[in-house]
């Protein structure tokens, strides 16, 4: 299954800025609105959307209704900002 590159790059993200592998869903749609809100991308009722797909994709593991594990990103397209 590919992954979409949205979703990884906000993954990628999730990752740097997080302090653990432990992150609640509060901080995950702030970081979505500041990426993709931000630049106009998505209306705001698309991020909870988002975030279930992550779920969805792997990405994501759900601990509880506002706890969400980190998993492994394996996309070979993502690759790091030169800049």
């Amino acid at each position: 299954m590919v992954i979409p590159i949205i979703h990884s790059r906000i993954h990628a993200r999730l990752e740097e800025s997080a302090r653990g592998n432990i992150v609640s869903y509060s901080f995950i749609i702030e970081t979505i609105s500041r990426m993709i809100n931000f630049k106009g991308g998505l209306p705001k009722c698309d991020i909870y959307t988002t975030v279930k797909d992550m779920v969805d994709l792997g990405l994501l593991k759900r601990i509880n209704k506002l706890k969400f594990q980190l998993l492994k990103n394996n996309d070979k397209r993502l690759k790091p900002d030169i800049l």
